[in-house]
């Protein structure tokens, strides 16, 4: 291969943190919501029916 332009060895990488943010944002939100670990001290089974989690 001749010389790489920024863009070509940018673009990986870029790609791969662009689809890997959100996962993570979300994944670090859901483990922060207050309601997760309540709900599973409380009732799993209210949880899972009000959710519709089948």
């Amino acid at each position: 291969m001749p010389h790489l332009s920024p863009m070509n060895w940018m673009l990986p990488p870029a790609l791969f943190l662009m689809c890997l943010l959100p996962i993570l944002i979300s994944l670090f939100w859901w483990n922060q919501t207050p309601i997760f670990p309540k709900m599973y001290d409380s009732s799993t089974s209210k949880f899972m029916t009000n959710w519709h989690w089948y």
